[in-house]
């Protein structure tokens, strides 16, 4: 089983411009190495925010030959 968490310095729960939530747990759904970049996908229980960053789900780095590599 594993967990990850985002800190805040403030123990504030802000948002940052990529959508990580301060002082937050996230699930960890599945780990990946593609073309040599290593990925975690994680979860929002909460489900408030999106991850907005490269490898996120309207990334341009999910061309369709890596979406059949996990899929």
């Amino acid at each position: 089983m594993l967990g990850a968490g985002s800190l805040d310095d403030e123990g504030k729960e802000n948002t940052t411009d990529l959508g990580i939530v301060g002082s937050h747990a996230y699930s960890v759904l599945d780990v990946a190495e593609i073309d040599g970049t290593k990925l975690i996908q994680l979860a929002n229980p909460w489900g408030g925010t999106e991850w907005k960053g490269a490898w996120g789900d309207d990334s341009a780095q999910w061309t369709q030959k890596r979406k059949n590599m996990i899929y």
